[in-house]
């Protein structure tokens, strides 16, 4: 229980904290997406899992915050998660980008998504850079590549 607690306050005292800034670093995105993981796997348990594979070098890289909660939600929101099926996201580099990826098990759609949190998260890279992020199915899984950028390059953006 107080673990619970404890990751809890992480995540809402980072939503705070970053609420009004435009970019945030790797590093403490990766800090938040474990918190916000640790909460999810109380409620999948071992139906959700998950790996994180970053370099030490990419930790101070930019990308704008709450970015992979949007695309964690979306996993968890449009996909199947029980012993059955379970669901298997990955967290890596390929590049200059995030790469978040899972498998698609898709829920019978009780609605039609509109993909609201997809194109805010566009909208807020092409504030901060010239880069989009990229969305797309290969084979069974789904996608997302999150470009990274670099301090200098966002000090000049800015300035």
């Amino acid at each position: 229980a107080q673990q619970f607690i404890d990751e809890f306050s992480h995540i809402y005292r980072y939503v705070l904290e970053t609420i009004e800034q435009p970019v945030a670093t790797v590093s403490r995105e990766l800090d938040f997406t474990r918190s916000y993981l640790f909460l999810q796997q109380i409620r999948y348990g071992k139906d959700l899992s998950y790996s994180i594979n970053i370099p030490a070098d990419y930790l101070e890289l930019l990308l704008p915050p709450l970015s992979l909660q949007v695309l964690l939600e979306n996993a968890t929101k449009h996909n199947i998660v029980n012993q059955k099926k379970p669901l298997r996201i990955e967290i890596f580099n390929e590049g200059l980008f995030l790469v978040i990826k899972n498998n698609i098990q898709p829920k019978i759609s009780k609605g039609i998504s509109i993909g609201l949190g997809l194109k805010n998260l566009v909208k807020r890279y092409s504030l901060i850079s010239s880069k989009e992020p990229v969305f797309l199915v290969e084979t069974s899984y789904y996608v997302a590549k999150l470009p990274l950028i670099k301090p200098e390059n966002h000090e000049r953006i800015n300035n």
